[in-house]
């Protein structure tokens, strides 16, 4: 049994490997050999390496983690809807109340039904 390992035939070092597996005492051996290639710099480039190093640093190690940025950005999304919400009821507040203040007599009777002695309340529904 041969087994194959082949390196991209776009780089400028690539080169064939073949190992015959029943040559080896143990499996250790093939793994290391395995390791080697897929370690080696032919295979793996200074820019993809950098590249692999910087995202390890940004997802695990950075003080501002992406899954942080994440996180905080949707927070900061929530808030600002409930902002708005917030500002919409505030303005709601705000006519009831100048309602309520120059017509509370009116006010009254037509959210709390409220009636005098003598008067009776009939309600009509649209």
């Amino acid at each position: 049994m041969l087994l194959y390992i082949r390196e991209d035939p776009y780089l400028a070092n690539s080169f064939l490997y073949f190992c015959d597996i029943r040559n080896y005492d143990n499996m250790s051996e093939l793994l290391k050999q395995l390791s080697k290639y897929l370690l080696s710099i032919n295979y793996w480039n200074r820019y993809v390496l950098t590249l692999c190093v910087f995202a390890i640093w940004m997802f695990f190690f950075d003080k501002y983690k992406i899954g942080n940025s994440v996180y905080l950005s949707k927070t900061i999304t929530k808030l600002e809807k409930a902002k708005e919400d917030y500002a919409d009821k505030i303005v709601s507040a705000q006519t009831i109340k100048s309602e309520l203040e120059q017509h509370s007599e009116k006010y009254a009777r037509e959210k709390f039904f409220m009636h005098k002695d003598n008067e009776e309340v009939f309600i009509i529904e649209k």
